[in-house]
């Protein structure tokens, strides 16, 4: 957790009830890709197509709102060489400022090398 402004702030994965409870405030905070496969697919289908693919969200403790989402995509996770994309970095403009964009992209980038242990880390 960190304050920005005042405002506590956590960045986590993305949940089930962020897509059920804040539907339409969580969907324009979220990659294109990810929002035409979650109208289509089930959640169990949508879990299988996103299983090495992860989206963090920053999430206003105050208000329940995301206010950011990144996606990191995990190219060969499942070998010693792991490689991670990090895109799709989406900010809410009343939250954008340089404080939380380095927060985010430290936090994303230690995801990658911490817990996925990749060798490389793309940054699109």
């Amino acid at each position: 957790m960190f304050y920005s402004k005042g405002v506590p702030l956590c960045i986590r994965h993305i949940n089930e009830s962020d897509l059920d409870n804040s539907f339409y405030s969580t969907m324009m905070l979220l990659p294109k890709d990810f929002i035409e496969l979650a109208n289509t697919l089930s959640r169990e289908q949508l879990h299988d197509t996103f299983n090495d693919t992860k989206i963090f969200v920053i999430y206003n403790l105050n208000t329940d709102n995301i206010v950011a989402s990144a996606t990191i995509h995990i190219l060969n996770n499942h070998s010693l060489c792991p490689v991670c994309i990090i895109k799709d970095i989406i900010i809410h403009k009343e939250y954008n400022n340089e404080k939380i964009h380095s927060r985010f992209m430290d936090f994303l980038k230690q995801y990658c090398t911490i817990t996925v242990k990749c060798i490389k880390i793309i940054i699109k």
